[in-house]
Order: C-alpha cells, then structure tokens, then sequence
C-alpha cells in the first residue's frame, strides 16, 4: 500500500508537468501506455516529461515516498504435498517432488510471487533434512561454517511446482495480499507425512536424516 499511495502522488506529478507542457489542463489528462494522453489528442512520453522536468523546465526530478500502516494484516494460506522416495535398507530419503498451491490474494507480479514461493520451499526442504546446529557443552557451535552446516544445493532440490489459488482481499492493494513466510512453513511436516505413508514410521525431529530413518526401520524389525 506505501507503493501504490507513492506511485500515485508521482502519477499526479507527471500528469502535472505534461499539462505544462502540453498546455492543457490537467483534469482532461491519462496516463496510458507510458503517455500523458489529452482528450484533446495531444500527447507526451513519460521519456520526454522527465528530460524536460529534470533539464530543461524546473529541474524538478519526478520522485516521492510514502507510509502505510494498518492495524489488518490478512493471512495468506496454503497447502504443500512431498512425493519421497525411501531407501528401506540405508534410510536414505529422495524428494522427488514438491507442490505448492498458495492463496495469496491477486497475484500482480507472478513471476516474483512464483520465485517467493520455490525459494521458501527450498529453504523448508533444507530444514527438514539437513540443516541442525550443534553445540558442544559450553554452548560453542559445532559447525559454524557452510562446509559443515548443510544447506541443500540446486542440484538436492526436486522439481517444484507452484500453483495460486486467487482471490481478492480488500484491504490490499489492487486486492492483493502477503506471501511472505507461508510456503517455508509446509516442507518439514508434508515430508515427515509422506515418509510416514511411505514405510510406516513417524520421525518426529528435525532434521529427519538417514541415519534416523535407518535406526526407526531397525528397531521396528
């Protein structure tokens, strides 16, 4: 929303100097397809308004900030699904696929909101597998470094599949709401799930690594 209230008070500025320009009055003036466009059918570039406000009229530069704060904060949802692959007799895990499906209110960027969501999946697929800080008894970490702190590579994340579920949340802008945090959320308990399905065991800590998974299948025998 501080987006949308500084792209509207930078629309009335260029609107503002394309009527000096153009001399006509700004009320009969849009903004259409990168034009400050008369009813009158004169029109000017956005280009050709910011070379004359910054160098050749006032040395006005077209800019603005603005705040928004809201006691409302809508929560996006979503749900995850893992496919895994379990090797019974080293505990080692595959994921070999991943979906999100996201109700983030109206997607106005698709591609950002699609790589918001894969990054957070990556992130929570790291969590449930691989990544554990350990600490020795005086509370020292064991493996500060990224040689023996595991994150998964490109190469360890499975194919990821995102799907939005739109709908229009009002008090956001142009009914959009928050991705956010939410798809870093479903990884970790949609691959404990899908393990559980896979050989009937519950791992119930993070990381769920081979060796744990080997350990449960040799006590379950």
């Amino acid at each position: 929303m501080a987006v949308k209230k500084a792209a509207e008070i930078i629309k009335k500025q260029i609107i503002s100097i394309g009527a000096k320009i153009l001399g006509e009055n700004p009320l009969k003036l849009k903004c259409f397809q990168n034009k400050v466009v008369s009813s009158s059918g004169k029109s000017i570039s956005f280009e050709e308004i910011a070379l004359a406000a910054f160098y050749q009229k006032d040395q006005f530069q077209i800019m603005s900030n603005a705040s928004h704060v809201s006691n409302y904060s809508p929560a996006p949802f979503g749900v995850q699904f893992a496919e895994v692959e379990v090797n019974t007799k080293t505990g080692f895990i595959k994921v070999l696929n991943f979906t999100s499906v996201i109700d983030s209110g109206k997607i106005i960027n698709p591609q950002l909101a699609e790589g918001q969501v894969e990054g957070a999946a990556a992130m929570g697929i790291g969590y449930a597998l691989w990544e554990e800080m350990l600490f020795n008894k005086e509370g020292v970490m064991l493996n500060p470094t990224l040689l023996n702190y595991k994150i998964p590579s490109i190469l360890d994340i499975p194919e990821l599949k995102t799907v939005f579920v739109e709908t229009y949340e009002s008090s956001g802008p142009f009914g959009a709401k928050s991705v956010a945090e939410l798809p870093a959320n479903g990884p970790a308990p949609a691959i404990a799930n899908a393990i559980y399905n896979a050989i009937g065991i519950r791992i119930k800590s993070l990381p769920i690594t081979s060796e744990k998974i080997w350990k449960a299948l040799k006590e379950k025998k």
